[in-house]
């Protein structure tokens, strides 16, 4: 699945679960403050049909029902679509009219910070609790379905619903559209990289940065990766040239006595009436050749190994004495060539 499908799809998900993270915030702010509409248009009517109350109890008190009656009718025009219930200081009820919770129930004997909510039969009411002082003391409630302001709420509920809908293909259209200019610098990079000759090396793949910091980071690296790869590939070279020089020394070492070890064999063969010294002398020159080839294998293992770069391996050697030794030899197998050293007496060298 390419970068860009991905984070599309990532998209189309966080962003409707985040608009429905932000409508449940608001649906749950609105509500509250729809609420505290409520709670303020009971106050208000509180203030305004407290002097009816007051008049209505004292007719009550006083025994004039016509006075009364008109005061019953003054409220319940004050109080408009909320309930009211008013009970005198003995427990009578003189008034009870609009939309309120049915009996029994506890109602609230004072309400010092406002509108409370009562439950019954399944019913949630906002009731406002308003004691009366004066000649006629009492008190009244003031009622109002605490689910009026549902109808608004489901409207908000909607809405955040239709919101989240939307933004999920939308928001998913978009971030494909962003994620793919986005990651078209990386797949621009993966084009140079495949391709790419490795043999080329590393300063074939440089390029001016484009100023976004994965994808620098990704062009640094695969450039460093070729770096090391040229040094290894030279590395590697070197190596081949080191077997091919052990190879050929190997070779060059080891020809000089085996030749001489065939020649002597030959002339053993050729000549089976040789005499008893000159078999023997043929023999020596055998088991010397034979010694010094055991010799040379001994150090070219030590030098395959690497041994040979060890201080133990080093010893004095006399650079006369040996070549002496080798003309003598020489000049022993080959009676017809003429060999000549000019050397100190003694040329010692460490090695």
């Amino acid at each position: 699945m390419k970068l860009a499908t991905r984070i599309a799809l990532s998209v189309t998900v966080v962003v409707p679960l985040l608009v429905l993270a932000a409508g449940l915030l608001v649906l749950g702010l609105v509500s509250r403050d729809l609420h505290q509409q409520q709670d303020t248009r009971l106050q208000d009517r509180a203030s305004a049909v407290l002097p009816d109350v007051k008049a209505m109890l004292t007719a009550d008190l006083n025994g004039r029902p016509k006075a009364e009656q008109n005061q019953h009718r003054k409220v319940l025009g004050d109080v408009l679509d909320a309930g009211i219930r008013v009970r005198t200081t003995d427990g009578t009820i003189v008034l009870e009219g609009g939309p309120q919770p049915a009996d029994p129930v506890q109602l609230p004997e004072r309400t010092p910070a406002g509108p409370v909510t009562v439950r019954a039969k399944g019913h949630a009411w906002r009731v406002l609790t308003v004691p009366v002082a004066g000649p006629a003391p009492g008190t009244f409630w003031l009622f109002t379905p605490a689910s009026a302001a549902d109808p608004q709420v489901v409207a908000v509920r909607r809405r955040v619903l239709l919101v989240a809908l939307l933004a999920a293909p939308v928001s998913g259209l978009l971030a494909y559209g962003l994620a793919g200019r986005a990651t078209a610098s990386v797949r621009r990079l993966s084009r140079r990289a495949a391709e790419l000759d490795p043999r080329a090396g590393a300063a074939a793949f440089a390029t001016a940065p484009v100023n976004i910091a994965e994808v620098d980071e990704l062009s640094t690296a695969i450039g460093q990766l070729l770096a090391r790869y040229e040094e290894q590939a030279a590395r590697t070279a070197q190596a081949l040239d080191t077997a091919r020089s052990f190879s050929s020394a190997a070779s060059h070492e080891l020809r000089t006595p085996l030749m001489s070890m065939r020649t002597d064999l030959d002339v053993l063969a050729a000549h089976p009436d040789l005499s008893p010294a000159e078999r023997a002398e043929i023999v020596r020159d055998l088991q010397s050749d034979h010694a010094r080839l055991l010799d040379l294998l001994t150090a070219l293992r030590m030098l395959a190994r690497g041994d040979l770069v060890e201080v133990s391996a080093f010893a004095p050697i006399d650079l006369s004495e040996l070549v002496y030794t080798v003309v003598g030899e020489t000049a022993r197998r080959h009676p017809a060539a003429r060999l000549e050293a000019e050397l100190p007496p003694e040329l010692r060298v460490f090695g």
